[in-house]
């Protein structure tokens, strides 16, 4: 059985995947990966929009369950692998970027 893409993130780290290097379009999974950081945000990505077969992969951060900071529409496997990576770094630092602005924030403001 085919292992599915296994990212490399910080090690506390909580991570689901159901992405595979030669899955079908559109996926049958409304979240294909799920990647929870210590400081509480979330790496999300899924399709969208989720039945259309020409949709995009959607690469999310969230603070909590519902507040969306980051969100970016990518073409290619290749491209979500990089975007969950550097966003899980980037977010599971101690200093995060600020939702909508080009502030800083320390995790206990966030």
């Amino acid at each position: 059985m085919i292992a599915p893409i296994d990212f490399v993130v910080p090690a506390t780290a909580q991570k689901t995947s159901y992405l595979y290097a030669d899955m079908r379009l559109p996926p049958a999974h409304d979240s294909l990966a799920t990647v929870v950081l210590e400081s509480g945000f979330i790496v999300d990505v899924g399709w969208d929009p989720p039945d259309d077969p020409h949709g995009r992969f959607l690469v999310r951060v969230l603070r909590g369950r519902f507040d969306e900071v980051h969100s970016a529409h990518l073409e290619n496997l290749e491209q979500v692998v990089q975007a969950v990576e550097s966003l899980a770094r980037l977010y599971d630092r101690e200093c995060i970027p600020a939702s909508n602005s080009s502030a800083w924030v320390t995790r206990a403001q966030a």
